[in-house]
């Protein structure tokens, strides 16, 4: 099966301030596995990867990724945890996920995750 991808806006929502669009590169992931292009992602655009397949753990590979950040969500698309990619991989870096959606974006942790409560893509 091959993995689709959409472009596409999402919008973050927070706690206690405005929700902020975000464009994206939506991924609907069909397999267990995804290796990102370090093109895929910018400053003013992310990548949602959305796992539709059946298995428990999604392996990303992020060789070549550096400065940025996973986003976790849960199938109700609530924000559940972030992991930073603070240097560029120039090894096999691979992260496992159980998340049913992953944002991967550029930015810092603290900033972007202090008021974090969910995703909507639009």
């Amino acid at each position: 099966m091959k993995q689709t991808s959409k472009k596409n806006v999402a919008s973050l929502s927070y706690k206690n301030k405005k929700a902020a669009n975000l464009a994206i590169e939506l991924v609907e992931l069909p397999s267990p596995y995804l290796h990102v292009n370090k093109n895929q992602i910018a400053e003013d655009r992310g990548l949602l990867i959305h796992c539709k397949h059946g298995h428990l753990n999604t392996l990303i590979d992020l060789y070549g990724i550096k400065e940025s950040l996973l986003l976790y969500f849960n199938e109700n698309k609530q924000f559940t945890g972030a992991i930073a990619v603070n240097k560029k991989a120039r090894q096999v870096y691979q992260v496992s996920v159980q998340q049913r959606y992953v944002l991967l974006v550029k930015g810092n942790i603290s900033t972007i995750t202090s008021q974090l409560n969910g995703i909507q893509y639009l």
